[in-house]
């Protein structure tokens, strides 16, 4: 037994691809170099943070970057939508500011106007599940109800295109907010752990616990996941289940 689990173990600290999405993501997001992504298995959070910190070659500062973050967003939306500065805090939903039947202009312009990435809009589950079931659904009745002997390439096939096809029309209504993006605040958080050292340039490296928190984020919003679930002390990759 203890060598199946010791088997098991290994195969869990493989370098899979998508482990390796998250390191690049982070290098990505933190500025840094990590090396062989290889030498980083099985590390904690905690420890993942303290490499970045040894390896980056921003200099510490003294600001709370989630701060800077937030009052550069509050500008940005009242600029871009002519809000009250006191109607934009922490604690303010997106959704009120910025309506669904304009949110991908809306969204576009925000980007824009900070001038760093934001999440995507999404997919609302219903509506991806209507783009992706329904064509296969209406094939197979087709199939079984009204030509019994089309061939089943054609209903194969045909079910491919009518997806690629409803997913094309449908687009446009692809609005939902981000995963983890409900408030300003939610936002202000994934916008800094996105772009952690195109801020930091500016204002300096952060605290190590501001620094830890942003990695914790980053992941959080990578593995659609909340912060909540990404503990300083869990492993990468066993503590994700990913490879």
């Amino acid at each position: 037994m203890s060598l199946l689990n010791a088997d098991l173990q290994a195969e869990r600290n493989e370098l899979g691809e998508d482990t390796w999405d998250l390191y690049r993501l982070i290098e990505n997001s933190f500025a840094v170099d990590l090396g062989d992504y290889s030498d980083l298995l099985g590390k904690s959070v905690n420890e993942l943070a303290a490499e970045i910190a040894a390896r980056s070659q921003i200099p510490a500062g003294d600001c709370c970057l989630t701060s800077v973050t937030f009052y550069k967003v509050r500008r940005t939306f009242q600029n871009l939508f002519n809000c009250r500065r006191d109607t934009i805090r922490p604690t303010t939903r997106l959704a009120d500011l910025v309506p669904w039947t304009d949110r991908r202009r809306c969204w576009a312009s925000i980007e824009d106007g900070l001038g760093f990435s934001l999440p995507g809009l999404t997919w609302p589950g219903w509506l991806l599940a209507l783009a992706l079931l329904f064509p296969p659904a209406l094939m197979l009745t087709i199939r079984l109800r009204l030509v019994p002997g089309l061939n089943w390439g054609i209903v194969f096939w045909a079910s491919v295109f009518l997806m690629f096809l409803a997913l094309k029309t449908l687009s446009p209504f692809a609005r939902s907010l981000p995963h983890g993006c409900e408030t300003v605040g939610d936002l202000t958080r994934v916008l800094l752990a996105q772009n952690y050292a195109s801020i930091a340039r500016t204002h300096g490296r952060s605290a190590s616990g501001e620094l830890l928190f942003s990695l914790r984020q980053l992941i959080a919003t990578q593995m659609m996941m909340s912060v909540d679930e990404i503990p300083p002390s869990l492993r990468i990759p066993s503590g994700l289940n990913i490879y």
